[in-house]
Parts: C-alpha cells; sequence; structure tokens
C-alpha cells in the first residue's frame, strides 16, 4: 500500500470514528493532486459542506 493510500484509509477511519491519524499537514503531504481533492471531498460530505466556503450552518442567524 503507497503512503497516499495509508493516507487515505487513516482519514476515512478517522473521519468515520475520530480514529487518530495524525496531523491534517502530515496527512496532506502524502497525497497527490487526485487524492488532495478525493481527502477534501470526503471531509465536506462528513462536515455537511455542499461547497468551499460554505460556512453558513456555523454562524449564527
Amino acid at each position: 500500500m503507497t503512503s497516499g493510500s495509508r493516507a487515505l484509509v487513516g482519514l476515512a477511519f478517522n473521519l468515520y470514528n475520530n480514529y487518530e491519524c495524525g496531523t491534517i499537514v502530515d496527512l496532506f503531504a502524502n497525497l497527490d493532486e487526485r487524492n488532495r481533492q478525493m481527502a477534501v471531498e470526503a471531509i465536506k460530505i462528513r462536515f455537511g459542506v455542499e461547497e468551499a466556503g460554505d460556512f453558513s450552518r456555523y454562524t449564527k442567524e
């Protein structure tokens, strides 16, 4: 398994059950552009962000 694959698996475990996977900086350092995009999409799905910069659910109305 490549370091990028291991990083994505670690991120998946972290997003699913808060499994310790190191820092986000370490994680992204091991990813190529395609896998970075995949990681960002996984994070957006987990936290319900529909598009970059959509922080409306975290602000008071």
